[in-house]
């Protein structure tokens, strides 16, 4: 019997502590709320009566000076990259038009795009495929080099 009342009495107060700690527990969360509702209107007040800070203007994009086989005529002109034949002509073509160092640059280009480009993910003829119809100086300027 004496075990039985221990027993109670012990669950009794653990009932009660726990009843408290609740208690207690949740009246901060109630008081935290109402300082953030409190906080929230009274930063909403500012913003209506402050003016907006002006924001300068975004930097422009460094230019970069072209090299000199970029200004040639045939970096203008579209490249026909719709077989392997023609990706040959084409390179050979920048390169009898602008040169070797050209050529080489626009192969690297390529080369670049092929490894770095996530949306062709290592396939030649998706690379082909994107850069048909653009000129060797907007595949370099894809590279951003």
């Amino acid at each position: 019997m004496m075990k039985q009342i221990l027993i109670s009495t012990t669950a009794l107060g653990m009932m009660l502590f726990l009843l408290a700690a609740c208690a207690d527990d949740q009246q901060a969360s109630a008081d935290a709320s109402a300082k953030a509702t409190d906080a929230a209107a009274a930063s909403a007040a500012q913003a209506t009566n402050a003016k907006q800070p002006s924001r300068p203007a975004p930097a422009q994009a460094e230019q970069r000076p072209q090299e000199s086989f970029q200004s040639a005529a045939v970096m203008s002109e579209a490249v026909d990259f719709s077989s392997a034949e023609q990706i040959t002509a084409s390179i050979d073509k920048i390169k009898q038009g602008a040169g070797d160092q050209a050529a080489n640059r626009v192969q690297n280009a390529i080369d670049y795009l092929l490894v770095y480009d996530l949306s062709v993910g290592r396939n030649k003829q998706k690379l082909y495929d994107k850069l048909n119809g653009k000129t060797p100086n907007q595949i370099l300027a894809m590279i951003n080099r």
